[in-house]
C-alpha cells in the first residue's frame, strides 16, 4: 500500500521540527489498518513516499533557495517514522523525492547524503531500513531524460538506490507505455 508523507502546502502536518499533527494523517493510518485487516495476517508491504503539491511540497523549516536541506528534511522523515511506528506501521519502501523537478531539489548528491544520514538515524533508533526508491518519474520516456540516474549510478552512489521505476496509472496503460517500460527496463 502507498502512503504519502504530507508537510506540503496543502495538508501541512509538519510544521515545525519534532511536530508532526497526526489528524492529517487519520485517513492514511485507517486506511493502512484496514488493509492489514483484509490481509489477514498475510504480509503486506508499505511504500511511503513525499506527497507532491505543486511547487510547494516540502515545509518552510526543511529548505532553502537550493531546496531540501539534508539535516532538516532527514528531522521531517525522522518525525514521519516515529509517528508511523507510535500507529503500529513499519515503512517497508521510502521515496525520498517522489518525481523529482520540484523545489526538493533532491539531486544524486543530496539523495546518496539523505539516504547516508537516514538510514544512521534510523538504525540508531533501532528501525528497519526501508527499500530506498529513486524518483519514479511519471513516464518512462521520462524516467532518467535528465540522466538524475546515471549520474547517481556513475558517481558510485548507486548501491543507495533499491528500487527504481515509473509511476503506473492502468488507465494510460497503453501498448505504447508498455513497450517504453520494457524497452527501459531491458525487456524488448
Amino acid at each position: 500500500i502507498r502512503i504519502p508523507i504530507y508537510g506540503d502546502s496543502a495538508h501541512g502536518g509538519h510544521d515545525s521540527e519534532g511536530v508532526i499533527d497526526g489528524s492529517v494523517y487519520t485517513n492514511v493510518v485507517n486506511s493502512v489498518k484496514a488493509v492489514r485487516e483484509a490481509f489477514s495476517g498475510e504480509k503486506f508491504y508499505v511504500f511511503a513516499s513525499k506527497k507532491l503539491e505543486s511547487k510547494t511540497s516540502f515545509p518552510d523549516w526543511v529548505k532553502d533557495g537550493n531546496g531540501v536541506i539534508v539535516d532538516k528534511y532527514c528531522s521531517m522523515l525522522m518525525d514521519y517514522f516515529r509517528f508511523m511506528k507510535s500507529q503500529g506501521i513499519d515503512i517497508d519502501y521510502l521515496g525520498v523525492d517522489n518525481e523529482s523537478g520540484n523545489e526538493g531539489n533532491i539531486t544524486p548528491e543530496k539523495f546518496r547524503d539523505i539516504v547516508d544520514k537516514l538510514e544512521a538515524d534510523l538504525a540508531k533508533e533501532g528501525f528497519s531500513i526501508p527499500q530506498m526508491v529513486g524518483p519514479e518519474r511519471y513516464s518512462p520516456k521520462m524516467s532518467d531524460s535528465d540522466g538524475w540516474v546515471k549520474e547517481l549510478v556513475e558517481s558510485g552512489w548507486g548501491d543507495r538506490l533499491d528500487v527504481y521505476g515509473t509511476h503506473y496509472y492502468p488507465k494510460h496503460h497503453t501498448e505504447e507505455f508498455r513497450s517504453a517500460l520494457q524497452s527501459e527496463h531491458g525487456y524488448a
